[in-house]
């Protein structure tokens, strides 16, 4: 029985990319865990500050904020999942992040003095 080699990483994949791979920076085999670590908890915390838009009756601005996630990478998405073209969502998604531990520190309990 003939060992076959492994067929080389750059061909083109008949299936598209799985979409959590590319949100939490895992689309590359070689992503150093510190830029994992980035894209999962900016995805999280982004995600949580686009919910708390909504809820706090700011739909239309978390509509302006959510179209830009969901419409810019769809082509990366359905083509190739790879950590650098979620580069360009990093700012927006700081900005939802940030949105989002103010929301979470708001209602946090505060001690009684």
């Amino acid at each position: 029985m003939a060992v076959h080699p492994r067929p080389p990483r750059n061909l083109p994949r008949s299936q598209p990319p799985p979409l959590l791979p590319l949100l939490v920076g895992t689309g590359n085999l070689d992503t150093p865990f510190l830029d994992e670590f980035h894209a999962l908890l900016t995805t999280l915390l982004g995600f949580a500050g686009l919910a708390f838009l909504y809820r706090n009756r700011m739909k239309a601005f978390a509509l302006l904020m959510g179209l830009p996630l969901l419409l810019f990478p769809l082509p990366y998405y359905i083509t190739h999942a790879e950590f650098r073209y979620r580069l360009n969502l990093d700012p927006l998604l700081t900005l939802l992040a940030a949105y989002a531990v103010t929301q979470l520190a708001a209602r946090w309990p505060r001690p009684q003095h």
